[in-house]
């Protein structure tokens, strides 16, 4: 096992003066910001800014895991598969429309473009098979795994 040493930029709080320099920051670039004391005030500040039936993608991001917001979406929010598949056809669709904007260079955006492409389809292949186990009456619903073959989504539903 290997480990690496972090430097404390990344590992300490910043101060009061840091803090309200960042949120002006992102503020003059048109972010909304919200400063909040802990983990549970972050996962429900985010939480409360997505509306019910929004397509919400968390791919990798360790962030997201360790607040549990990750955890709240994929496995309790009000989201189905059917509007996980969406948002990445059509962040797929927004993508390829920038691909002929003037100055975008296609070897910059190519792989974000087949990955979202890529993860819409696999998303509607298993809306497809849980609304089929539905039917089936067997009521499959699919883990926090990237492979249909290791959920056992195929062999479960026929």
């Amino acid at each position: 096992m290997t480990t690496t040493e972090s430097s404390d930029r990344f590992t300490t709080l910043p101060d009061d003066q840091t803090l309200a320099a960042t949120v002006v920051a992102l503020e003059e670039h048109g972010y909304s910001v919200e400063v909040v004391d802990d983990l549970d005030a972050a996962r429900e500040a985010v939480l409360a800014r997505i509306p019910n039936g929004s397509s919400v993608m968390t791919n990798t991001s360790v962030t997201l895991e360790e607040t549990g917001i990750a955890e709240a979406i994929n496995n309790g929010g009000p989201y189905d598969l059917y509007d996980y598949a969406k948002g990445n056809f059509d962040a797929t669709k927004t993508l390829m429309a920038h691909v002929q904007d003037e100055g975008n260079l296609i070897d910059l955006i190519v792989y974000p473009i087949c990955f979202d492409f890529r993860h819409a389809v696999e998303l509607y292949i298993k809306y497809v098979i849980t609304d089929l186990a539905k039917v089936k009456g067997t009521a499959h619903r699919f883990k926090a795994q990237h492979t249909l073959l290791k959920t056992g989504g195929l062999r479960k539903v026929f």
